[in-house]
């Protein structure tokens, strides 16, 4: 039934318009990600290269763990470029794969137009880890988080994927 979900999504998706790794960290406002994290927002920092790419990075909570949220998004011709056999449907499914791995629990995330899954774990007092990948057209978000609230951590996901 999931497998069905994921490809329904699919089949609706389209390519949208992410253009920078500036433009990334933006779709995730200051706001949305101190509610993920759990702690003031440092900085946002994009990064570019063979992919888009933010990290927002939190103060300090006191435990001496860090706090941050990362976000990549990977372009079909971004994975053709680096091996010309890659496609978004298979790096999506790898992605998939490692979560499922790392999160034995995950869910199916409804976001209009893409395929969405979010897998989390406890680490401790209000702290959680979590992961979260989507596909949207041949497009492919991937996050990761250890932060303090799993629902503004979908929430920043979700707007992301909405963008794509």
């Amino acid at each position: 039934m999931r497998a069905f979900a994921l490809a329904l999504a699919l089949f609706a998706g389209a390519c949208g318009g992410v253009r920078s790794g500036a433009n990334l960290c933006a779709l995730a406002s200051a706001r949305e990600a101190e509610a993920a994290l759990g702690v003031a927002l440092v900085e946002a920092r994009p990064e570019q290269g063979d992919h888009l790419r933010c990290v927002w990075v939190g103060a300090d909570a006191g435990d001496g763990l860090p706090r941050t949220m990362s976000a990549s998004l990977w372009r079909e011709r971004a994975l053709r470029r680096a091996d010309r056999n890659a496609s978004g449907a298979h790096f999506f499914e790898t992605q998939l794969h490692a979560l499922e791995k790392d999160y034995p629990r995950t869910r199916v995330v409804g976001v209009p137009g893409a395929a969405a899954v979010m897998g989390f774990g406890e680490i401790g007092d209000e702290r959680f880890s979590g992961a979260f990948v989507a596909r949207k057209g041949r497009d492919v978000l991937a996050m990761r988080i250890e932060g303090a609230d799993p629902a503004a951590f979908e929430a920043a996901a979700r707007r992301i994927v909405e963008a794509m």
